[in-house]
């Protein structure tokens, strides 16, 4: 809405501030005009004479300040707060052991992840370069297992193998040296 006054814009209000004579001028001329006549949104607004002062108020501020059976509420936005999903935060914690190179609980957290979310592509990603990362561990640990195995020290190979499946579940060797150690661990057990 737009209205047109001819006070002079140099008034001051009661403090003596005359941005704050400027603001009541401008909310004393637009309740003055709600109440003497108002300008229809399909006719042209007036011309503005030489000496005058147009006041643009917002259509939710008009609103209001129309007469009390026309007012609307003016919406209020409440700050959103944002609570960090469980998926979020196995991902900064994933993401923070990995970058402290504890990278077998970094895969442990991404692999979470992907549970929670499995389309995650990131993830997946990330849950290949712990891998790759612990890739020389893997191989140690198989072949500590191994050579566990070849002693006939059966729980402490399938330790070994244990952990190299906590770290790559895929590791088509370590399982299947695993059945083999717990079948033989089992087979001892009974002669005893």
């Amino acid at each position: 809405m737009t209205f047109h006054t001819s006070h002079s814009i140099s008034r001051r209000s009661r403090c003596g501030h005359a941005a704050c004579g400027l603001a009541a001028l401008a909310l004393t001329l637009t309740l003055s005009a709600c109440r003497s006549s108002q300008v229809a949104a399909d006719k042209p607004a007036l011309e503005p004479k030489k000496d005058s002062l147009t006041v643009i108020v917002p259509e939710p501020i008009a609103d209001a300040m129309l007469e009390p059976a026309r007012r609307k509420p003016i919406p209020v936005s409440k700050p959103v707060i944002k609570k960090e999903t469980e998926f979020e935060t196995t991902l900064k914690d994933a993401g923070d052991r990995f970058a402290a190179e504890k990278y077998e609980e970094a895969l442990s957290l991404y692999r979470r992840a992907l549970v929670l979310n499995p389309d995650y592509a990131p993830a997946k990603s990330m849950v290949a370069k712990s891998q790759q990362k612990l890739s020389a561990k893997i191989k140690d640990m198989h072949r500590k297992g191994t050579d566990a195995y070849l002693d006939e020290n059966y729980d402490l190979a399938i330790d070994y193998f244990d952990k190299v499946l906590t770290i790559d579940p895929d590791y088509r060797a370590a399982k299947d040296y695993k059945d083999r150690a717990v079948k033989k661990r089992d087979a001892l057990r009974k002669l005893k």
